[in-house]
């Protein structure tokens, strides 16, 4: 997974991020600001998972969204 991209081109990646992880919301999102980190963080305080599930769960994401586009 190339994050370089997804910060770069944070704004549409912000909407997948929102289907995936409805309870992260819009402002949030805009405080991580493409910020991997802060991105786990979030979903992991959200969701109630461990670091691990919550790697599990991007680079899931990730791969999907690739084999969308």
């Amino acid at each position: 997974m190339d994050w370089n991209e997804i910060k770069a081109d944070w704004r549409r990646y912000k909407v997948n991020i929102r289907e995936q992880w409805g309870n992260i919301t819009s402002e949030e999102l805009d405080e991580i600001a493409g910020e991997q980190n802060a991105l786990e963080h979030k979903i992991q305080q959200r969701y109630n998972l461990t670091p691990e599930q919550v790697r599990e769960q991007i680079n899931e994401w990730y791969r999907k969204l690739s084999r969308n586009t």
